[in-house]
């Protein structure tokens, strides 16, 4: 499997979280190969001390794209035999830890020389790549799928330290060579959006096409995440949810919740230093460790080698560093127990407390016999009554770290329902806030209305209303006089009309007489 570690922006620990994965998958007994196509970025190898210097005067990988368009001009070649003609990665690769007698291998292919004597010259030629004019007339499709395939025969598992943003190269890495893309993300709303936008275009027909309808899942894990602002975090983790949940692998459909669980915290002295945490033995690693483990188990599920059995026993280990694996947690357990009595004995000088520290170096001891056949410590003997007392004290010291284990618990229980309490209360809070700004808000907006206004509009409403009720009455008295006219008229008609009557009939009784 090769799997791309990329991220929209620079600066949120892409190169840190590659180093770490990759030495936990080589803790597990795996061969590893890291390369680093980040040609213009930060160097993977400032994560590994013991190669740090050496790595800047070892061929990388700008010197095998220098060394095939130098063969390509001398000479015609043969497509099909390119190991014929060209440098194989496994030629320049770097063994990280060939002093360590462990199954595992870690290699590392570096971006290129970068010496004194060369950087001048690697920096002027890895501005001058022009990648499209590389496909186009260098073959170079042809030439980085033989790489791939030359990657894969390599390792069980490649790692790629992909160039941060959308680049040309980039989408190489993404396109051309990733079976899995581990895409960091800080949690900001523009970094989320940004994200969104990249993932959604690797799913999208026109890259599938360009893939050749390979496969590919995508992992967006959240990073550089704060845990202060606890109102915030929430907000930023409904909306990661919302635009990523949609891309979680099919494998882990069932674990809507995944992506968040690998969330990277963040710890200023990771970014500030080239550390590896999970090799790193202060208290701070704690958090960072888990993380990476997480994201570790998770790509051993998508990986055809896998380094686990049914039984999460590492199988790529010996019966005899599967031992030591299983004890570690349990040998650090009894290292605690000693400098912690150390600690009370400088107060109270308890030889009781003596002869439990040496208890604990005695089990520690066995332990260790137990996973090293070549271990060397000698315990002394000691006589019968100062072993029984030993007995007795130890018998007492588990019953005590019994007690201790419980009662961690329960605060621990107790803890999270506090923490649960205080996330409610917070979110009624918040709530609260947001229904109170929203309603300033609102009153803010409504246009504010002078008295006087509303009393000379209150005047003109009166008087428009007086003015009505004066027509009304004059129309009705004009309809009135109106009628009385009518009415006048009606009745001068009639008085006319029998007046006509009367002269008509006494017009003809004269004449009848």
């Amino acid at each position: 499997m090769i799997c791309t570690f990329e991220s929209c922006n620079e600066g949120v620990g892409t190169s840190m979280a590659l180093a770490n994965v990759a030495e936990l998958f080589y803790k597990l007994g795996l061969k590893i190969l890291i390369v680093d196509f980040d040609i213009g970025g930060s160097r993977i190898e400032s994560y590994f001390p013991k190669i740090k210097e050496g790595a800047l005067e070892r061929v990388g990988l700008l010197d095998l794209i220098i060394q095939y368009k130098e063969v390509m001009l001398r000479q015609k070649i043969d497509e099909q035999n390119y190991n014929d003609y060209f440098k194989r990665p496994i030629e320049i690769a770097i063994d990280i830890y060939s002093d360590e007698a462990t199954k595992g291998k870690l290699y590392l292919i570096t971006r290129g020389k970068q010496s004194t004597e060369y950087i001048e010259n690697y920096g002027e030629t890895a501005t001058k790549i022009d990648w499209k004019d590389f496909y186009d007339y260098w073959a170079g499709e042809h030439y980085f799928d033989w790489l791939r395939q030359q990657f894969e025969s390599m390792a069980d598992i490649v790692f790629i330290n992909s160039p941060s943003g959308n680049t040309v190269m980039s989408k190489i890495c993404s396109y051309q060579f990733a079976d899995a893309i581990v895409m960091l993300c800080e949690l900001h709303e523009n970094s989320i959006e940004r994200t969104y936008e990249t993932v959604k275009e690797f799913s999208s027909p026109i890259v599938l096409a360009k893939r050749c309808n390979r496969p590919l899942d995508i992992i967006v894990v959240p990073t550089k995440v704060e845990g202060s602002e606890l109102a915030i975090l929430d907000e930023m983790h409904k909306l990661f949810k919302s635009k990523f949940d949609a891309f979680i692998p099919k494998s882990f459909e069932n674990d809507s919740d995944l992506l968040w669980k690998l969330k990277i915290p963040y710890i200023p002295i990771y970014s500030h230093k080239c550390i590896v945490a999970v090799r790193d033995d202060r208290p701070s690693s704690l958090n960072m460790c888990r993380s990476f483990e997480n994201l570790a188990r998770t790509l051993a599920d998508l990986s055809p080698v896998k380094p686990f059995d049914k039984n999460g026993n590492k199988i790529h280990l010996t019966e005899k560093e599967n031992k030591k694996s299983k004890s570690e947690i349990e040998v650090f357990a009894l290292q605690a127990t000693i400098n912690s009595i150390n600690k009370n004995s400088l107060q109270n000088n308890n030889t009781d407390d003596e002869l439990i520290k040496e208890a604990a170096k005695i089990e520690t001891h066995c332990v260790l016999n137990q996973i090293d056949d070549d271990w060397d410590d000698q315990i002394e003997p000691v006589d019968d009554e100062t072993e029984a007392r030993f007995i007795q004290l130890w018998e007492m010291r588990n019953l005590e770290k019994n007690a201790f284990l419980k009662r961690m618990h329960e605060e621990a229980l107790l803890e999270d329902q506090e923490l649960e309490h205080s996330f409610e209360v917070e979110r009624e809070l918040q709530d609260q806030i947001d229904i109170e700004a929203f309603e300033k808000e609102l009153d803010s907006n409504l246009p504010q209305i002078d008295e006087n206004v509303i009393n000379d509009q209150t005047e003109l409403i009166s008087n428009e209303i007086d003015r009505n009720a004066i027509l009304q009455e004059e129309k009705a008295a004009s309809e009135q006089r109106e009628f009385l006219v009518r009415m006048e008229e009606d009745a001068r008609n009639e008085d006319q009309e029998l007046t006509y009557s009367l002269k008509e009939r006494t017009s003809q009784g004269r004449n009848e007489i």
